[in-house]
């Protein structure tokens, strides 16, 4: 998949994804790269299964209780809600509606996630 989003835009900007072979992406990736910079966008290749490590405790923690990948990781962290919550200079009434299972934050708000983590955005997709 590929994503075109633009990190100065709102968390609430709708990204575009793109899906194809590894080698239309690829292609068209180079292609439209220039033009999407000159907007002030940017292309976004996610890294591939191989390149993404995530720990068993975190697997277990989503896998076994249930809980979202954002909580997962937090829990994995030692971070409190509160904590994360002023890492992403967020109210912490967003931040905890973030982590509720079944939220689907899209990658600029991944990428603003996994930055306060120390982690790839990557990492918090299941």
């Amino acid at each position: 998949m590929l994503t075109i989003s633009n990190r100065s835009l709102p968390d609430d900007f709708e990204e575009l994804s793109i899906t194809g072979t590894e080698e239309e992406i690829a292609a068209l990736s180079e292609e439209l790269a220039p033009f999407l910079s000159s907007l002030g966008h940017e292309v976004i290749e996610p890294k591939t299964d191989e390149e993404i490590s995530i720990p068993h405790k975190v697997v277990g923690l989503t896998l076994i209780q249930g809980h979202s990948m954002i909580r997962a990781w937090r829990e994995y962290l030692s971070f409190s809600q509160e904590a994360a919550a002023e890492k992403l200079d967020m109210p912490l009434f967003d931040f905890v509606e973030l982590e509720r299972p079944g939220t689907n934050p899209g990658v600029p708000t991944l990428m603003k996630i996994a930055e306060a983590f120390g982690i790839e955005w990557e990492q918090l997709q299941i």
